[in-house]
């Protein structure tokens, strides 16, 4: 009765974990058909290969292709089913995945059959990650055409071989999760794309503008205090292209211009003149200039005018005699028609001598920048889209000139992620049945550039406790240390714990595999750097253990390292000479309290059957004393 409440008990423990993980393989499968299958069941840490097996008739293994990962959110497998007909199990072993809310090791088995005939093609891989152009293998058994749809629709012949599909991804934008049809297969995939294409008609990413889609943007909606024009968009995608858009006129009609510095009323609009926005102001010149050749118009006198050989009129200096709008003086047309009449060319509101060419230092229609103008755009400008950096112009000349150069822009990395160490990753022991269970000890390093704040852990707590386990804060390159004490009502019953370590987004686990034995001589405590190794993977010291000598004890727990094979995890505890020989002190006195007693009853009984001469001089002279 007894030992079926105990296999019941067991099965009720199995039970959960069976139903933790499924997935979406079929029970049937033709020979050489590509598997492809998707794993749910609250699975929180990777599955590596070396947890997955097949097997035939529920005992041999068999080599097949195969891998595991996991695709944004959900994992996934694919194998190519055996050659030879017959039943096989898929086995996913030490899944750590969730049951009832809370951590647990699972196992996975997925029973399928092979028969039939054998299909005409298989492929490899069966699912795809990919940030650039990629392939997939397809293997063929007999000549047959597939339709594929991804990038697009096409039709792909297969010969008898091993075929090369090649797959683009220049189209592709931004981070896509999709099922790629590759002929009878659904291929899961995770495409990695462009932040944007500029040119596709589609405002995506950085683009503030893609060709005729100024993403309902017009120039009076733009910067710059525009009140009309056409907007255009530049050929990066990243600014607008405001040349054709007009600035309000003034009282009398006039609009901003160097000739009228007073109606520019931000600085978009006196730099888009040509202008030197300072002190709130629109000036001609730059900022600390004086009277001079270059800048005639700041003298104030008719002699210092004449000696920067300007020419003085009007009671101001003049770069030229006075004269009126004409061909010669295109800088004196303050107006789109006066421009035109005097053949010179309107741009930003003011008259030039030719349309404007790469180089001339002026921003012209279909120029981002001209030598060091850079219209007041810098890498951190909302229109460029970086955090910092030097921002320049492509000389003329080049591929793309007057175009921003960005190779020098940067953006600001966003900050790390937590990162720590948990040490040891797995401890495997084998309790002696008749001992208490032993508090077990992990240690969880901060190997990050910042302080882990709040880390908490997830386990099963009807199996153990664990102390501290959360809001525990971790400074960098500290670490703290946790006790785990497991509940005495799993005594007698193998199971595997796991332990999870959250901190943000970043998780750590810790693993616990507990077997019982009857014979002393088979206890003993593995410390392991991860579930696949086989031997010890610790130094002593670094399980700040001790080799203990020989007058000494163990305190804590005696583990195998690479280096000490009876390492004391914990404390070596120091045994007196005095006391380590107190037994022989008592041996040596209760042997001689024995033959006293023996020698007492021996002349005992000979002194009532014949009387002893000795003991009875003692009574006689007992007698004679007064």
């Amino acid at each position: 009765m007894r030992k079926f409440i105990f296999l019941l008990v067991i099965a009720l423990l199995l039970v959960p974990q069976v139903n933790a993980v499924s997935s979406s393989l079929r029970d049937v499968y033709a020979p050489k058909e590509t598997m492809i299958g998707e794993l749910t069941g609250g699975i929180i840490a990777p599955i590596q290969r070396e947890q997955v097996s097949v097997v035939k008739d529920g005992h041999l293994d068999v080599a097949v292709q195969y891998d595991v990962t996991k695709l944004g959110n959900k994992y996934y497998i694919w194998l190519n089913a055996p050659a030879n007909s017959g039943n096989y199990t898929l086995v996913i072993e030490d899944i750590i995945a969730l049951v009832n809310g809370a951590p647990e090791i699972v196992e996975y088995r997925k029973d399928f059959s092979v028969r039939g005939v054998t299909v005409d093609y298989s492929i490899v891989p069966g699912f795809v990650l990919a940030n650039e152009d990629f392939e997939i293998l397809a293997i063929a058994y007999t000549e047959t055409d597939i339709e594929i749809d991804f990038p697009e629709q096409r039709t792909v012949t297969l010969y008898p071989g091993t075929n090369y599909v090649d797959f683009s991804i220049a189209n592709v934008l931004g981070v896509q999760q999709i099922a790629i049809k590759v002929g009878m297969y659904q291929v899961p995939a995770r495409i990695v794309g462009a932040d944007y294409i500029c040119g596709d008609g589609r405002v995506d990413g950085r683009e503030v503008c893609d060709g005729d889609n100024l993403n309902g943007k017009n120039c009076t909606t733009v910067s710059g205090g525009f009140v009309s024009g056409q907007l255009k968009c530049s050929s990066s995608c990243l600014i607008f292209d405001d040349g054709l858009c007009k600035l309000p006129e003034g009282p009398s009609g006039e609009a901003c211009s160097l000739e009228r510095l007073s109606l520019c009323l931000n600085q978009t609009s006196c730099n888009g003149i040509g202008g030197n926005w300072y002190n709130n102001t629109c000036n001609k010149y730059e900022q600390g200039a004086a009277c001079d050749e270059q800048h005639v118009e700041l003298c104030a006198t008719q002699g210092t005018c004449l000696d920067s050989k300007g020419f003085w009129y009007n009671s101001s200096c003049h770069e030229e005699k006075e004269s009126v709008c004409d061909n010669e003086h295109l800088n004196l047309c303050l107006t789109h028609g006066t421009c035109i009449d005097a053949e010179g060319f309107w741009q930003n509101n003011t008259c030039k001598e030719s349309a404007g060419e790469c180089g001339d230092g002026i921003i012209d229609i279909e120029e981002e920048c001209d030598g060091t103008n850079l219209s007041v755009v810098n890498c951190s400008s909302s229109s460029v889209g970086y955090d910092y950096g030097n921002l320049s112009c492509i000389s003329k000349g080049l591929e793309k000139e007057c175009k921003f150069n960005l190779s020098e822009c940067r953006l600001i990395p966003p900050p790390m992620p937590p990162s720590f160490l948990v040490f040891p990753a797995e401890i495997r022991d084998t309790v002696l049945i008749s001992k208490s269970f032993p508090v077990y000890r992990f240690r969880i390093t901060n190997t990050g550039t910042s302080k882990i704040v709040g880390l908490k852990l997830d386990y099963n707590s009807a199996k153990f406790e664990i102390t501290p386990y959360r809001g525990v804060n971790i400074s960098v390159n500290e670490s703290t240390d946790f006790n785990v004490s497991v509940k005495e009502s799993w005594k007698g019953i193998p199971f595997k714990g796991v332990v999870i370590a959250y901190s943000e987004d970043v998780y750590e686990y810790f693993l616990l595999d507990i077997n019982f034995t009857e014979t002393e001589s088979e206890a003993m405590t593995g410390y392991y750097r991860n579930s696949t190794s086989q031997g010890p993977s610790y130094y002593c010291s670094e399980l700040s253990g001790f080799s203990c000598g020989a007058d000494e004890t163990c305190g804590g727990n005696i583990v195998p390292t690479i280096d000490v094979s009876n390492c004391c995890v914990g404390s070596c505890e120091s045994t007196s000479s005095g006391s380590g020989s107190s037994w022989i002190g008592y041996l040596i006195v209760g042997i001689v309290v024995l033959v006293a007693i023996i020698i007492f009853v021996k002349y005992r009984k000979t002194g009532k059957s014949k009387g002893s001469p000795l003991m009875g001089k003692m009574l006689e002279a007992k007698r004679n004393l007064p």
